[in-house]
């Protein structure tokens, strides 16, 4: 552009030194003007010749810029110019119909095409939106749900959108356009509701405890279950936040979709728990050789055999995983583990503190009724309190009563309230009376001893905190285990049957995409089943044994749920009726099946 702007400008110097005018009688013409015009009075005084060529220098000067610009001014309106300019954007030039285009680019320069001449004066240029259409797809961020959706279909849907533009007006001034493109969206749908979503809605909600990890702790949940925690049993010295979910009635369990069974044996439940251990986010085990003590609330003579599995996560035997990730029967994917660890309800003891008054004289002579009781040395009482105590608990028996300092003459030295090697009850040895010592309730409720203090113990450690033994005293009657690994833990037996059988449902669909278990209505047990195809399959079940079937699946966009009663045989039914149902309604379903 600059090499163009060279060439007219020479040019323009041609042509002016080609029409200058003859300006060697301009003198001449002055002067004759001037005579001319002057009026009638005495000449003014000559200007001094010196003065007279600065004049006409001057002259000559305006009148050769004024002929100058006289000849740009004519050619300019028969000449194009050549030079060029970017996006020349006019609200003549922008069309306003939508321009179909694979993608929005800059635009690039050109030459402005030859125009006829016009004297019109320029106006100022006016700056047009453009809409253009791009194809390019944009992946839309979509909100995050509690549980990832299973069924999932897609489409196009167009979205405007506004970008900005360089270009350059007809004037050479440089502009940002405002343009509209229209873009073309993938979007994912997912089929609402779907099963994850129907049963997120139905999770238990945990139970945070912060306690101090260098002391005993006793932890309630709301839902029966006890927890003594030995101080110094995680590795830290920190506070730890402990996380706990209950799952002991068939409301819980079904509708959180946990199942029993350890392989492909059948457990009957006790109940069962989620347990972690944190500090700071981070998860926590327990340290080597340590213990906690968990107490289940029921205390049915049903509890006599259960013993402690451990849950493990992968895949379930009962139930088969399809391969693309959607919901089926086996959806948690927990097998239960045995610890090889039964439940017991002597584990937590009461001790009570009582002043040794036993009916345990020396001697005693029946002709004056009289009884010689040995004092022991270890008594806080001196003879004459314990012959006072001794006078009112037996004055109905003995007519006069001694008491005696114990001595090395007396009989060899022994443990008050010591056991005998009877098999039964055996004799209790003593050597001498009134001191105190902490005896079994049963041993004090025998010989009528009322008790001074009372302690708790866990598999014979004392409990030194007056609130923990408090709380033990509540649940000294439960069964209770040892944990020594956090996670998933059940309460469980196994199911002992050995009339077993074939039984199946055909659902006339995708039986992946289902929740369907088999729940006992006679003892507390949860069975998942093997898909096949349209089919679920539940191999090695009792014959004879009422249960519900339940199944849950999406239909039509619809959360529906089938539910029938029966006995199991070796059969295989159809037909099942489902019906539309909301979360509240199928954990109250699931809440009628506890009894």
């Amino acid at each position: 552009m600059k090499h163009a702007n060279k060439d007219i400008d020479q040019q323009l110097r041609d042509l002016e030194s080609k029409s200058l005018p003859d300006l060697s009688r301009i003198d001449g013409h002055w002067q004759q003007m001037k005579a001319q015009l002057a009026p009638a009075t005495p000449a003014p005084a000559k200007v001094p010749v010196k003065y007279g060529g600065w004049i006409l220098s001057a002259a000559a000067l305006v009148v050769g810029v004024a002929v100058s610009l006289g000849i740009r001014s004519n050619r300019s309106k028969k000449q194009v110019t050549n030079d060029p300019v970017i996006a020349v954007v006019s609200a003549q030039t922008v069309p306003q119909d939508t321009v179909p285009a694979k993608k929005a680019r800059p635009m690039k320069t050109r030459k402005t095409p030859k125009a006829p001449t016009t004297s019109t004066v320029p106006q100022e240029p006016k700056v047009v939106a453009d809409t253009v259409i791009a194809k390019k797809a944009v992946p839309v961020k979509r909100s995050t749900e509690a549980s990832k959706p299973t069924l999932k279909t897609s489409h196009k849907i167009p979205r405007k959108k506004k970008v900005l533009l360089k270009a350059r007006t007809s004037d050479g001034r440089d502009t940002t356009l405002e343009a509209t493109i229209i873009e073309e969206i993938e979007v994912r749908d997912t089929l609402k509701p779907t099963l994850e979503e129907f049963f997120s809605k139905l999770q238990k909600p945990a139970q945070h405890f912060n306690i101090k990890s260098d002391r005993d702790t006793l932890l309630m949940g709301e839902d029966g279950s006890a927890f003594f925690i030995p101080a110094n049993t995680f590795p830290t010295n920190e506070d730890v936040t402990i996380t706990l979910k209950e799952f002991f009635s068939y409301e819980d369990i079904i509708t959180n979709r946990l199942f029993t069974n350890s392989g492909r044996n059948q457990l009957v439940t006790g109940g069962m728990i989620h347990l972690e251990v944190s500090v700071g986010g981070k998860k926590l085990d327990l340290m080597d050789g340590k213990k906690i003590k968990w107490f289940v609330p029921d205390t049915s003579i049903d509890m006599k055999d259960m013993e402690l599995f451990e849950g493990r996560k992968g895949s379930n035997s009962f139930s088969v995983a399809p391969d693309n990730g959607t919901t089926s029967s086996g959806q948690s994917f927990i097998d239960w583990a045995p610890a090889y660890r039964e439940f017991s309800n002597q584990v937590v003891t009461r001790e009570v503190r009582v002043l040794d008054l036993r009916d345990l004289p020396m001697y005693t002579k029946e002709s004056s009724g009289k009884a010689v009781f040995v004092r022991s040395r270890e008594s806080s009482f001196s003879r004459k309190e314990l012959k006072a105590r001794l006078e009112e608990k037996y004055g109905n028996y003995y007519d006069r009563i001694i008491v005696r300092n114990q001595g090395s003459d007396n009989q060899k030295e022994g443990a008050a309230f010591t056991f005998g090697n009877s098999e039964k009850w055996g004799w209790l040895e003593y050597t001498s009376i009134g001191d105190t010592a902490w005896i079994s309730i049963l041993q004090a409720q025998f010989y009528k001893l009322p008790a001074l203090d009372t302690m708790v113990l866990i598999n014979g450690r004392r409990i030194q905190s007056a609130s923990i033994s408090s709380l033990l005293n509540r649940v000294a009657g439960n069964f209770s285990v040892d944990i020594q690994k956090l996670g998933w833990i059940n309460c469980d037996r196994f199911y002992k049957n050995r009339n077993l059988v074939e039984f199946a449902i055909n659902l006339d669909d995708d039986a992946s995409r289902c929740f369907t278990v088999l729940v006992f209505e006679r003892f507390k047990s949860i069975l998942p089943g093997v898909i096949s195809g349209k089919k679920v399959v539940f191999q090695g079940v009792p014959a004879g044994e009422p249960v519900q079937i339940i199944c849950v699946r999406q239909e039509n966009g619809r959360i529906v749920r089938a539910n029938r009663s029966l006995k199991l045989s070796r059969t295989t039914i159809s037909d099942m009726q489902f019906e539309d149902i909301t979360p509240e309604e199928f954990r109250k379903e699931a809440a009628r099946m506890d009894k």
